[in-house]
């Protein structure tokens, strides 16, 4: 039997209140195709086997205090443009986390070239 994941989107308070409802708005899209899919706000959840984290790197790790575990079950969901240096810290915390996806083919490519295997997230 396979085993499929609970996400837990992370989020925090002091965000960019767009950036949590892009959250919001993943995490739906992941219950209508049949996750347990929730938002958090503030807290890393309790590890569990099956629970896997998500993350927008630069506006959620700052306030959050991670643990090479936490970060180890967390998927970066990387929402910047390469070059600018929101781009760069987000790039550096994906490196660190379990796996990264990007909104931006261009950001996809931007964070392979940076030795990040990260995969394209089509939004909408």
């Amino acid at each position: 039997m396979t085993v499929r994941p609970r996400l837990r989107f992370l989020a925090s308070s002091r965000a960019n209140l767009f950036m949590t409802e892009l959250m919001h708005l993943v995490a739906l899209a992941a219950r209508a195709a049949g996750l347990d899919a929730r938002v958090v706000r503030d807290a890393w959840p309790a590890p569990e086997r099956d629970l896997v984290c998500v993350a927008i790197p630069h506006e959620t790790f700052p306030f959050l205090p991670q643990s090479p575990e936490g970060l180890a079950r967390t998927v970066a969901l990387c929402t910047e443009q390469p070059g600018t240096s929101f781009f760069a810290g987000s790039a550096a915390w994906a490196d660190a986390c379990g796996a990264a996806v990007d909104i931006s083919p261009v950001g996809v490519l931007a964070l392979r070239e940076a030795g990040i295997p990260a995969r394209h997230l089509q939004l909408g």
